[in-house]
């Protein structure tokens, strides 16, 4: 890619789970977030996973991964197809909605998992996506453990940064949240929790 010279890298997903149009980049610069600007105000900013194209192509050009929503919505997906440049000038601290990803949720994968109340070892709350970028209070509940009620959920630095405190509680069985936080890409689609 480096021969090919591209002036910016567009790298589309789709999510399992109800979330708004948004952009992912790995990098402040201006031209960074220009282009993700060009998709949604919301931009997330992210150092994991590692392997996704838009953070593989951050050294050789402007990069950014948008968040389509679910599988058959292509809005916004127009705009950014329609460039020619990105602009050098900064980026209006006000045009965008800029968060950080600190932390990555996962179900351990011998666990089990649903979303209807029926038994398994993390019981979800069927309308668990409608947290996806609101900010919740501490005590929310993503639900109930199940089965013999031993598993927890991993919990893997989102950056460079380390965990230093626990993002959930599980006093009496809930599955709660410890502190205020702004969740993401949650779903209620079993595959999208990489069990």
């Amino acid at each position: 890619m480096s021969r090919e010279a591209p002036y910016a890298n567009i790298d589309i997903h789709n999510n399992t789970g109800n979330n708004p149009h948004y952009a992912c980049i790995t990098s402040l610069n201006d031209r960074y977030l220009h282009l993700a600007r060009l998709f949604s105000r919301t931009i997330v900013h992210f150092k994991k996973p590692v392997g996704v194209q838009a953070a593989a192509l951050a050294a050789i050009c402007p990069a950014v991964t948008i968040e389509c929503g679910r599988i058959g919505s292509a809005a916004g997906v127009e705009a950014a197809l329609a460039i020619s440049h990105l602009p050098d000038h900064p980026v209006p601290a006000s045009d965008v909605d800029l968060l950080r990803t600190c932390a990555i949720i996962k179900v351990p994968s011998e666990a089990s998992v649903s979303f209807d109340g029926s038994d398994a070892d993390f019981r979800f709350r069927a309308d668990l996506d409608r947290f996806n970028f609101s900010e919740i209070e501490e005590r929310t509940s993503f639900g109930f453990l199940g089965g013999n009620r031993q598993h927890r959920l991993l919990v893997i630095p989102g950056d460079d940064v380390a965990i230093t405190k626990p993002y959930f509680d599980y006093s009496g069985g809930w599955i709660s949240v410890s502190g205020p936080t702004i969740p993401a890409m949650l779903t209620v689609d079993p595959s999208g929790w990489d069990i």
